[in-house]
């Protein structure tokens, strides 16, 4: 694996463990309406992180992998389900 491939499967590893930690402080938000917007954007990001995944692990020859990220954000019905279906068409060809 190359490695800037390497390197940036840790940086979106360290991403994941920042934003996990984000997650605890935004149930914490005490305004509703701010909380939910709040929420909103963590979701956002998780996704786009998954993205991110999906693109590095293709790059390091991880079809499986990046298969499975896909999937996952094909089910989650969210702002990366097209790109997702995309990939997983390009994956299964």
């Amino acid at each position: 694996m190359r490695k800037s491939i390497k390197e940036a499967l840790k940086r979106i590893e360290q991403e994941e463990m920042k934003i996990a930690i984000d997650k605890a402080e935004i149930e914490t938000i005490d305004n509703e309406e701010l909380r939910i917007y709040s929420q909103q954007l963590h979701k956002l990001k998780v996704d786009e992180l998954e993205m991110l995944k999906v693109y590095a692990e293709l790059g390091a020859g991880q079809r499986l992998k990046a298969l499975r990220l896909v999937e996952k954000l094909h089910r989650e019905n969210g702002e990366f389900r097209e790109q997702a279906d995309s990939h997983y068409r390009i994956i299964n060809e």
